[in-house]
């Protein structure tokens, strides 16, 4: 989670301001933007070979008998696999959250340069620094929240923080466009609930899809994290697109110098309680998620004993059943 972050800052901050200073020095326009494409690309290869220096020693290869019991196993169609998670409420609760969610926060990151410029009156490059805010205050949050979610549970933090993001919205709305500051505060906002989202539900996914596998006697984690990243991706197309509609209805005008008050008023809105409203309905979607730690660890259990071909008790997640 945090690499992804940083190559955001990489890509959104950082290849214009290399850009910049390779012009500076002298170069064309063409050249100083392809070193600085080459530039960051050359980090982002070196954080990929070191992920991958770290982690190759975590995918064992099979044993032997292992191997040999997948030969015998048929794979199962991949639209039947896909079908049976609608059964599985609490993956269903994950993915239409997914869907609301990011369509929310795809819509904030969308508009905040906007923003910046329209709202505030800031430059391209002074909007842009929203994004190393939002990077620097990710860092912070993911250690402080990954012992919070262990601790008070994956669904209580994770809803708690996604009023962080409301209740700092509709506080920018209410005092109005004043400085950057309020730009700031909406994106550390966003931090926040995005971090903790990114981490609280893939791991409420994973315990998702262990109560797939008990209901279907099949490993279902695939198809629910390929159901909640599909989702995801849904959820980011729509956002992009409802966005020019929003600003079209608004009245913005890319080739203005000055926008219209009604333009002004939906950049705000786009930024602060269009977000919030997907957000809270986000909210409504986790409430369908049953699954809390006490039902977990004994569904766990059971499974582990199924997984062996013992037997097992439901004892404890009967209500997850």
């Amino acid at each position: 989670t945090a690499f992804v972050y940083i190559s955001g800052i990489i890509g959104g901050t950082l290849t214009l301001f290399l850009q910049g200073q390779f012009a500076a020095q002298g170069m064309s326009p063409t050249k100083s933007w392809h070193m600085a494409v080459l530039f960051s690309c050359a980090l982002v290869v070196i954080a990929g070979i070191a992920a991958y220096i770290s982690t190759k020693n975590i995918d064992r290869a099979p044993t032997p008998e292992a191997k040999l019991a997948m030969a015998d196993e048929k794979p199962e169609n991949f639209f039947k696999s896909y079908a049976g998670m609608v059964k599985i409420k609490p993956v269903m609760s994950l993915v239409v959250f997914c869907l609301i969610y990011f369509i929310g926060t795809t819509f904030l990151a969308t508009d905040v340069v906007y923003y910046g410029i329209y709202s505030i009156g800031l430059s391209e490059a002074a909007a842009s620094v929203f994004f190393t805010v939002s990077t620097i205050a990710t860092l912070i949050t993911i250690p402080i929240v990954t012992p919070l979610l262990n601790k008070f549970g994956k669904k209580k933090i994770l809803i708690m923080s996604l009023w962080v993001i409301i209740v700092f919205c509709c506080i920018i709305f209410l005092i109005g466009p004043r400085s950057f500051i309020c730009g700031w505060i909406i994106m550390i906002g966003y931090s926040i609930t995005n971090a903790t989202v990114l981490i609280a539900a893939f791991s409420m996914l994973y315990d998702a899809a262990d109560l797939a596998e008990f209901k279907t006697g099949a490993p279902k984690v695939g198809a629910a994290v390929g159901a909640f990243t599909f989702a995801m991706g849904v959820a980011q197309a729509i956002a992009y697109a409802l966005f020019g509609v929003v600003l079209q209805a608004g009245g913005y005008d890319a080739m203005a110098v000055e926008q219209t008050s009604g333009a002004l008023m939906t950049i705000n809105l786009s930024a602060t309680i269009i977000p919030s409203c997907f957000i809270v309905l986000s909210i409504i979607a986790l409430l369908f998620y049953k699954i809390d730690q006490k039902g977990y660890e004994a569904l766990s259990a059971a499974l582990s004993l199924k997984r062996e071909g013992k037997e097992y008790s439901t004892e404890g997640f009967e209500h997850l059943l």
